[in-house]
Formats: C-alpha cells, structure tokens, sequence
C-alpha cells in the first residue's frame, strides 16, 4: 500500500461524504482575450497578461459592455488560503487575490465578489487583479442578476445540462509563484481533442429514456485505427451533470495537454449525468455496465478489454465510483474516488477481486468531505482508506492542495490521468 501526499500529510480524523455540493460548471476553451483599442479602452472579455509588478507575475483584466446597467459586480471563486491551518479545529481565514503571497493556493468552494468600475464616458465596466495559474470560475451580477460573460460565454449542452458560468485560465510564472496548474490551461495550437455531446437510450431505467454523454476524442481520433482506443469514464458530484468534467474540471485540457506531452495515451474521456437518477447507485450501475458502456463500444472504436478501462468520480460521483468499484471490481482496471467514498461497503467480501483494479483515492487538505462535518457516517474517506488497510488492499492516496472544489479535482484527475491509469 503507498500513499501520495502532497504538501500536507494524512491527517487521521474520521471523515463524511456530503450529499450535495456546490457544483459549478465552465468553459473549457472559450476565454477570449481582449486587447487595448487606441483609445486605451480595453475590448469586452478576459485580458491575461504578464506583469513585473504583479506579486503572481499576471494580471487578468475583466471586461463587460452594458450601456443600461447601473450597477456591475465581479462574482467569482477567487479567495486563497494559506498552506498548514488547523482545518477542521479552527475555522479557515482566507484572503483575496490582492493580498496574495506565494504560500497561498485556491479555494474555488468559496465567493468572491467586488464592484466592478465603470470606465467615465463608455459602456465598460472594469476590474483588474493579480491571480496565480489555474482556472478559475466567474460572472458579473449586474443590478443584482448573475449573468456569464457575454465575451466568453461557457461551453453548453444545448440538449442537457447548461452551465452559467465563465472561465479565466492563468499561466505560470516559475520566478513568483510555487506550484504549477498550467496543466489545467487550454493547450495552444491546432492539436487538441473534440468535445461533443450524444444521446443514448437508457432502456427503461428512466421515463426520460434519451439521456446525454459527454464524449472527449482526443487529437487525430481515428475510427478505423486497428488499435482501439483506452476510455476513461468520469462522474460529477451532487447538483452537476455531464458538462461538469469538461467545463470546471478541464478535463479535455489536461488530456490535450498531457498527451501533447507524452504523459499518457491518447484517451476517450465520457461523462454521464448521475443526477437524474437521483443518486440510486443500483440503477446507476446497471446503467454504466448495461447501457452505457455498450453505447461507447458500439458507436466508437473502443477497447473491450477490461485493462484498458476506468472509472473516477468527485463527491457524490465518488460515491458512485465506490460503489461500482465494490460490485463490478473485475470489469475496470482503474478506479479514481476523488473527496469521498462509501465507507459501508463490506470489504472483507471478495477481497480477492477487489485487489484486483489499480485504485487511487483522493482529497483536498482543507476538504469537507475529508473531514467529516457532521455529514452520513458511512460515507467518509478516511474510514474507507481504514478498511482498504485492514483487507491489504492496494491503493495509492494524494491529498491535494485545496478544499471540496473545483480547484481540487482537476489535480486529482490531472494525477490520474498521468500516474495512474495504463500503468
């Protein structure tokens, strides 16, 4: 048994699952960056651009034209926290983006929000700040409405799930920050995946039987390659829904970019939308295995072979993953758990088959559902990684930087896409 930490150590407090979170959603490539007109007046979108005086080496720069409104507000998950707080015991201080020092990660759980300024004699509405690499989600509340932004509107399932939010992605500066996230930042050039969407039938599971997939294919995709293609499998959390991993999670961005890299195969990425089976982890099972799966490897050159698929999820989806690792451990050969698991599953039964699977399980140092507040009992990690020890089950852990979010689960999946599946 190994465990991979990150900066902080496995902290041995027992730990819940939550049932919901608070699951936003983003654009995976459509941040539009503006430029100065020669008026000095910047163009509507996100302007990301290196700069000597910021303390991160960036400074991003957000853009809204409205001629109408009388009031625009900034609205994102922007706060920091500093590395080594004693989470859970005492309560976590956070810090906004202009009080930002290289010790600081952050936590995309919580809100940010600061009026934006009116630019004198225009229609612009502005507001500039120092931010360190990564994604990050936003919008602007204008007269007291949430609304994306209009110059870089998130990716939408048009036929399913819709997300409402907007995405800006900032670079590396090795000279003034730590830790890089760059990975999460859609990859530069022609050579990137597709990311679409599809429908399938669910066979009666659901009144609504057309139910939709996410489907990443990855650069130079080929439906006659005689080599079929590995496929990762991938659930949101509580509130989400197919677009989820592709949107907040920039998963078609971390695939690109790590396969531009040579860092893992070229891989199929598909997403599901759990939610409506309102959580029955029996239906959702039996439609991964009876219906879902059979759709990808009859409408995509997929492998059949049981090695060269996987399966991860976040919160809820942890839950998912959890329990379609204890019933299926034979029919996967990786599985990813990320902030959470279902800790009152009988590991003593089939002990064999469950140490069959390379399994990876992951949290945030500052995650909800790592620390058990208050949350089901039988749905915490920590208990789990127990039980996982006393049935000599294999397993690999990280704890990432970050809390029960959107920052967290890229680099969880980031890890399980470059170290963990395929090997």
């Amino acid at each position: 048994m190994k465990r991979k930490n990150g900066r902080f150590g496995v902290i041995n407090f027992v730990l819940s699952l939550v049932f919901l979170m608070a699951a936003f959603a983003f654009p995976v490539r459509a941040q539009q960056i503006g430029v100065k007109t020669d008026t000095g007046i910047k163009k509507e979108g996100v302007t990301v651009r290196p700069d000597n005086n910021s303390p991160t080496g960036y400074t991003a720069t957000f853009v809204y034209k409205n001629s109408t409104a009388t009031k625009v507000e900034f609205y994102g998950q922007f706060t920091f926290a500093r590395t080594g707080q004693d989470y859970p015991n005492t309560a976590l201080t956070t810090y906004t983006p202009y009080q930002w020092t290289k010790d600081m990660f952050p936590l995309t759980s919580s809100v940010y929000q600061e009026a934006m300024t009116k630019v004198k004699g225009t229609d612009f509405w502005t507001i500039s700040m120092p931010l360190p690499s990564g994604g990050y989600p936003y919008s602007y509340v204008v007269d007291g409405t949430k609304v994306a932004d209009p110059a870089n509107m998130p990716i939408t399932n048009v036929n399913g799930g819709k997300q409402t939010l907007s995405m800006a992605y900032i670079p590396f500066d090795k000279q003034k920050q730590v830790t890089d996230y760059s990975y999460v930042l859609p990859k530069e050039g022609a050579k990137t995946g597709k990311v679409s969407f599809v429908k399938y039938s669910t066979k009666g599971l659901l009144t609504a039987d057309l139910q939709p997939l996410g489907i990443y294919l990855p650069f130079g995709y080929d439906s006659n390659r005689t080599e079929p293609y590995k496929v990762i499998y991938l659930s949101h959390g509580g509130g989400g829904n197919e677009s989820d991993w592709f949107n907040t999670g920039s998963a078609a961005n971390i695939m690109d970019n790590l396969i531009a890299e040579k860092k893992t195969e070229p891989a199929i990425v598909v997403t599901m939308d759990n939610s409506a089976f309102g959580w029955n982890f029996v239906n959702i099972n039996k439609n991964i295995m009876e219906n879902i799966i059979p759709y990808m490897e009859s409408h995509y050159n997929v492998s059949e072979n049981v090695k060269d698929r996987a399966f991860a999820g976040l919160s809820m989806g942890a839950l998912t993953t959890s329990n379609l690792y204890y019933a299926h451990p034979t029919d996967f050969g990786y599985f990813g758990i990320f902030s959470g698991a279902n800790a009152a599953l009988d590991l003593t039964k089939n002990t064999d088959a469950l140490r069959t699977p390379k399994l990876f399980v992951g949290a945030g140092c500052y995650d909800m559902a790592y620390y058990n507040l208050g949350f089901n009992s039988d749905k915490y990690t920590i208990k789990f990684l127990e039980m996982l020890d006393a049935n000599s089950i294999p397993y690999e852990f990280q704890l990432a930087n970050g809390a029960h979010d959107w920052f967290t689960w890229p680099q969880l999946f980031y890890t399980f896409a470059k170290d963990i599946v395929w090997k």
